[in-house]
């Protein structure tokens, strides 16, 4: 079971509370987490643990919320840049990827735990989700109306693009030889102009 270590003991223990669910979610899964099970890696009581979040579905959109949030509000630095909507994309998809590896965890239960959220808290989160997609399709949008890009399907580009770069924290090793931001650039190229040499 995940404990607080020294180096988080400082912090507020609201966020030392919802690290600890990241945790356990993350290694357990939503409905294989309990309340006490959190209070018990903080190393409080439950009626502190209730004090900051009154149920384990409150907790569990907290992390999505705020995934969701700073997800968007680095993506919308990455597209803010100059440049050609090829350049614009580059750069989104490399705050996604260094983002997703960054926060590998509660990327994880963002995707994963949709389902175990009430109905009006999941249709916020895929609001959200969509809000997010659409910075994506409003640049290779641009990018088609410029000529830049050709007329493919948008929302099949999309699925396909989120497939790539989503999936950069399965396999990616820190240690290896390329960056992150090197892996972005590669699946950038892959994307905009696959294999095939002109």
């Amino acid at each position: 079971m995940p404990k607080t270590t020294d180096t988080k003991k400082h912090l507020p223990t609201s966020d030392r509370i919802y690290d600890a669910a990241v945790s356990l979610m993350f290694e357990r899964g939503y409905h294989g987490t309990s309340m006490r099970d959190v209070a018990s890696s903080v190393g409080i009581q439950m009626s502190s643990l209730y004090h900051h979040f009154p149920s384990k579905q409150a907790l569990l959109f907290s992390i999505m919320n705020q995934t969701m949030d700073d997800l968007i509000a680095n993506a919308r630095v990455a597209f803010a840049i100059e440049g050609s909507p090829r350049e614009k994309l580059i750069s989104g998809i490399t705050s996604h990827v260094n983002f997703h590896a960054q926060n590998n965890m509660e990327n994880f239960i963002t995707d994963s735990e949709l389902r175990s959220l009430e109905p009006e808290e999941r249709k916020l989160i895929v609001a959200k989700r969509d809000n997010y997609s659409a910075l994506f399709r409003a640049v290779i949008e641009d990018g088609q109306s410029q000529g830049q890009f050709r007329q493919a399907d948008t929302s099949v580009a999309l699925a396909a693009l989120f497939s790539m770069i989503s999936s950069v924290p399965a396999w990616f090793k820190p240690s290896g030889r390329l960056s992150l931001d090197s892996v972005a650039q590669e699946i950038s190229f892959l994307f905009l102009d696959g294999l095939t040499r002109n």
